[in-house]
């Protein structure tokens, strides 16, 4: 099985610093025409983990012809977040997300890279947004 593994994180709107939450991108199966991602989100800090913001970047001459279990930004094309009710605490991991990518050569894995992370201490609640 084919895994990549991204390291950029960042922290509110801070620049990318330290490895709060990384990603792994796996090539789950693929056809003739396409390839399917499960993307796998940890959170490696002592907090807990409110709300995660990454781009996804698929290869050159392919097309992302799905997504699932992730929201798009608005006015965006390529970045997403993870669902409001996925909550990651310490050590916590969530493998429910993934890309469908039109077929590309398997060596091309789609890029994904934290752009945002939001967390409170493990103690407390996550705020609601408005």
């Amino acid at each position: 099985m084919l895994a990549f593994v991204c390291q950029l994180v960042a922290t509110a709107s801070q620049k990318p610093s330290k490895n709060e939450v990384t990603v792994t991108v796996e090539l789950a199966n693929s056809t003739e025409s396409c390839s399917n991602y499960k993307l796998e989100f940890t959170n490696n800090i002592f907090k807990k983990v409110c709300q995660v913001v990454f781009q996804v970047k698929v290869p050159s001459g392919t097309t992302l012809e799905k997504y699932w279990t992730m929201k798009p930004i608005n006015g965006t094309s390529d970045q997403f977040e993870l669902p409001d009710d996925v909550q990651l605490l310490p050590g916590q991991t969530f493998d429910q997300a993934g890309v469908t990518v039109s077929r590309a050569d398997e060596e091309q894995v789609p890029k994904v890279t934290v752009l945002k992370v939001k967390s409170v201490l493990s103690t407390k609640a996550c705020p609601k947004e408005e």
